[in-house]
């Protein structure tokens, strides 16, 4: 196996194509997953750093119609590393799209996702909620509204002295 990946290096390191580069790269990370043998001559982390220049690089040479990314692509190779990782190549990613002026909403959903994952997996379940709470406009006004109502209830006065919680005076 190291040998085949050897080979795949020379030729990524080789060609001038940028088409042939981005294939080579995503089979070398392919390989690489598949046989867990993500630190050979490079780490797992560098090749998709690779993959993910060369693939949004290789946007600005392609006509018409055939200049579209597949966003799919690149999250199914950022989701072969660790959360860590994971939020520090979204954020490459999300950085190149907006040096060129691209949109970045996927990017961002998918940021939201990993932080709400290391949130969870940290146990730190208040950052969690809260983070869960404000990441769109609709969930936002919910939390508020539910905020509302509930001190509102508590504040209600009570209709008879068995439901009294608390004496205001």
């Amino acid at each position: 196996m190291e040998h085949y990946l050897e080979q795949l290096y020379d030729k990524f390191y080789k060609t001038k194509l940028s088409e042939a580069k981005i294939q080579l790269i995503y089979l070398i990370i392919g390989i690489k997953v598949q046989y867990e043998c993500q630190d050979y001559k490079c780490p797992l982390y560098i090749d998709i750093k690779k993959f993910i220049k060369y693939y949004l690089k290789s946007r600005a040479n392609k006509d018409y119609g055939y200049d579209e990314y597949n966003s799919q692509k690149i999250i199914s190779c950022i989701h072969n590393v660790d959360k860590y990782k994971q939020l520090e190549l979204l954020v490459y990613v999300k950085r190149h799209l907006q040096s060129s002026f691209e949109p970045t909403d996927w990017v961002d959903e998918q940021i939201s996702n990993v932080k709400k994952d290391l949130y969870k997996q940290k146990h730190n379940y208040f950052l969690w909620i809260l983070y869960c709470c404000t990441d769109s406009l609709l969930k936002m006004c919910l939390t508020i509204m539910f905020v509302f109502i509930l001190t509102f209830l508590f504040l209600l006065p009570a209709f008879c002295d068995c439901m009294v919680l608390y004496q205001i005076e």
